[in-house]
């Protein structure tokens, strides 16, 4: 299992002086290739209802992509959550700015920067409705049965 920021004080898996996860784009990485990285994680866990959501042209977004994944149960959302970071750390060798939720594995927030990972119970998933608060962003959906 890999250890989470938010259940040991004061340590970060983050290198020194490390300009997070966009910082890449100098390098010729698109934020889609981090997108579809996280959203390949989630689908190698059996998450459902696999979407991101391009948000860089949504007035008010503060990040420029979402990507939500359901878990029917908590351990499976730890799971996915698991599989994101390293995934993430394999591929662009980044670890999540911060993450939230991991504990009560309702709904697991990992932020990269200016891409959020959201991992949410289904009935966690249905009470928010994130993508109708964010309706104007454009969706792609992972899933074969969506």
């Amino acid at each position: 299992m890999l250890l989470k920021m938010d259940e040991i004080a004061g340590y970060s898996k983050m290198p020194a002086g490390h300009a997070g996860p966009l910082a890449g784009h100098e390098a010729g990485l698109s934020g889609d290739m981090w997108v579809d990285c996280v959203a390949e994680a989630m689908l190698e866990k059996k998450a459902g209802h696999v979407v991101s959501m391009d948000l860089r042209q949504v007035p008010g977004a503060s990040f420029d992509f979402y990507v939500l994944g359901e878990a029917s149960s908590g351990p499976q959302a730890r799971a996915i959550a698991d599989e994101i970071e390293r995934k993430m750390h394999e591929c662009f060798q980044v670890w999540p700015l911060h993450v939230e939720g991991y504990a009560n594995a309702e709904w697991v927030l990992l932020d990269f920067g200016g891409i959020v990972a959201h991992v949410f119970l289904d009935s966690v998933r249905r009470h928010y409705r994130i993508e109708e608060l964010w309706g104007d962003a454009l969706v792609q959906h992972y899933n074969n049965n969506d």
